[in-house]
């Protein structure tokens, strides 16, 4: 008989590791998604959301290159800026730690709690993913896009993490714990979710950046702030009016210097699966299907050190030498 350790350990997993590693790979193109009412907006525009699926994407607007919010809570779906958004981390999120060494870069002892937004969707808790399927992105962006976390504030840690199964260790993307930049690179017409780790309740604020070049070689940069309001104690009023103090002087070039590796994120279709590639998956059933989808999902989501650096070479003069702040809706020569 299995042990208590080993059920709370497969329970954990099947939370975090789901073998979809990112629920609407399989929706076909066009397909409704489930409506979750946000938060009454008040006159300024401001939302909390608090369930229901959003995602982070960069747009062109205006000819601009900006980085918003899609907010799938509505229907049909609307965009909003990013400062008029906070992600409310209710206690339904709220997970305990298994006695398990897999999950030992969370930090967190064994049966202590923390605050997760898992790769696949919650009943009552928000579901958030990032993507890169405007059309004008799929159109006119060459090669990948950088998606890069520039610096975190908030009373604890923050992880963001894939995994493809319960049989693959995790693919930790971001940890706030490390210095330095830390840069996803993704192709065009992805869309992608993973697992948020919070470690403590309280106000967390993200700033991240979308980064890529036109097919004609002009570099696009932009660099916004996530709000994040963890635990149902959180003031989310406060977490708006909350200015971020570290990220100005983020001015490295890209490249994680003393950071966690970048990863490399591929793809043609929902979250960059091949059409036949999900097919064959779905043909199997139940938690075989699962673990085929898993295991595409392993092979398609990791890259090898040749095509990151590449990735990585071609991208640095999108910034500059120097990692300024964007204006919003900045397009950089």
């Amino acid at each position: 008989m299995r042990s208590i350790k080993h059920l709370l350990t497969l329970l954990f997993a099947a939370v975090l590791a789901s073998g979809l590693a990112g629920g609407t790979a399989l929706l076909a193109p066009g397909t409704p998604l489930v409506a979750h009412a946000a938060s009454p907006a008040p006159p300024d525009g401001r939302v909390v959301v608090d369930r229901g699926h959003v995602d982070l994407a960069p747009r062109f607007v205006d000819g601009a290159w900006r980085v918003q919010v899609r907010d799938g809570t509505l229907e049909p779906s609307v965009w909003r800026e990013t400062d008029d958004v906070v992600f409310h981390v209710r206690d339904t999120a709220e997970l305990t730690m298994p006695d398990d060494p897999a999950y030992a870069f969370v930090g967190k002892a064994a049966g202590q709690a923390v605050h997760v937004v898992p790769q696949t969707e919650m009943p009552g808790v928000v579901w958030i993913g990032w993507n890169t399927q405007d059309p004008g992105v799929i159109e006119g962006v060459k090669r990948q896009i950088a998606y890069t976390l520039v610096d975190v504030e908030g009373p604890g840690d923050l992880l963001l993490y894939l995994q493809s199964g319960n049989l693959t260790a995790p693919q930790v993307l971001w940890d706030s714990r490390e210095t330095g930049l830390q840069d996803i690179f993704m192709d065009t017409n992805v869309h992608t979710h993973g697992n948020w780790i919070f470690t403590e309740p309280g106000t967390y604020l993200l700033t991240v950046e979308f980064a890529a070049e036109l097919a004609d070689g002009t570099p696009l940069v932009d660099r916004k702030v996530l709000r994040f309001a963890v635990g149902d104690s959180a003031d989310t009023q406060a977490v708006f009016d909350a200015v971020p103090a570290a990220a100005e002087g983020k001015t490295e070039t890209r490249g994680n210097k003393g950071g966690a590796e970048a990863a490399t994120l591929a793809g043609t279709g929902p979250f960059g699966l091949p059409a036949e590639a999900v097919t064959a998956a779905m043909t199997g059933v139940g938690a075989v299907g699962i673990l085929a989808i898993g295991v595409i999902v392993a092979v398609a989501a990791v890259r090898g050190r040749r095509a990151k650096a590449a990735a990585a070479a071609e991208l640095v003069h999108a910034r500059g030498p120097e990692r300024e702040p964007a204006k919003a809706g900045e397009t950089r020569a």
